[in-house]
């Protein structure tokens, strides 16, 4: 799965949701990552999305600062063959 963050300035990023991204959010959530899959809340992926910035951004602000920055997302699809 891949997020693009589009910013409050117009700029945007793409990042790309790994195992070790699932595997935090279970850990986090205390749920089966299945549950984020059938049915995700705004807020798990705004989680997701940061926490997987987090690897190629050494200044990322903080979740509740970062997120204000955020104008809107879409799911991209990682798959071109669909």
């Amino acid at each position: 799965m891949k997020i693009r963050i589009i910013y409050i300035d117009g700029t945007s990023v793409d990042t790309a949701i790994r195992v070790s991204d699932r595997y935090a959010w279970e850990k986090k959530h205390n749920k089966s990552i299945s549950e984020f899959e059938k049915n995700p809340a705004l807020g798990d992926i705004l989680w997701m999305a940061h926490r997987a910035l987090q690897r190629d951004e050494a200044n990322l602000a903080p979740l509740d600062v970062w997120v204000n920055q955020v104008d809107d997302f879409d799911i991209v699809d990682s798959d071109p063959k669909s």
